[in-house]
């Protein structure tokens, strides 16, 4: 049976195992303090799914004011995909969401990755048309 929870600090190594599996993990966006930072801030701003012990899928959920928020590292096990986890996770966000007062959701999705865009697609997520590239710079 699958939950849906708040990670905790103990987490740390099964979410930064699912991230480095999706090839999504960046050492300073998801090191250990940057995540503890965010649930210091908001405790339900990153949210994992467990089936007993494993930890097997996760969002996080980044502020943009008060009416919009970004969905971010979205991640389900490969072996768990497929059973509406990713579902799960993103209905839980949503719920977390509204509940704060927020009133529409982002996310980026890699554009040429056709299975994900119309995964998102599916659950109501409109896109603009437009690629996008995530782009960043280390502050020294």
């Amino acid at each position: 049976m699958i939950s849906i929870r708040n990670y905790t600090n103990d987490d740390y190594q099964g979410v930064k195992a699912l991230l480095q599996e999706a090839d999504l993990f960046a050492s300073t966006w998801d090191s250990q303090e940057n995540l503890k930072g965010m649930i210091l801030q908001d405790r339900e701003s990153i949210l994992v799914a467990v089936e007993g012990n494993v930890i097997v899928g996760n969002i996080f959920i980044i502020p943009f004011g008060p009416k919009v928020a970004h969905l971010y590292r979205l991640v389900v096990k490969k072996e768990y995909r497929k059973r509406g986890i990713a579902s799960q996770l993103i209905q839980k966000a949503e719920s977390i969401i509204k509940k704060k007062g927020g009133v529409e959701i982002g996310l980026y999705v890699d554009t040429q990755h056709e299975e994900l865009k119309t995964f998102y697609k599916k659950r109501n997520f409109k896109t603009s048309g437009k690629e996008f590239i995530h782009m960043w710079k280390e502050l020294h």
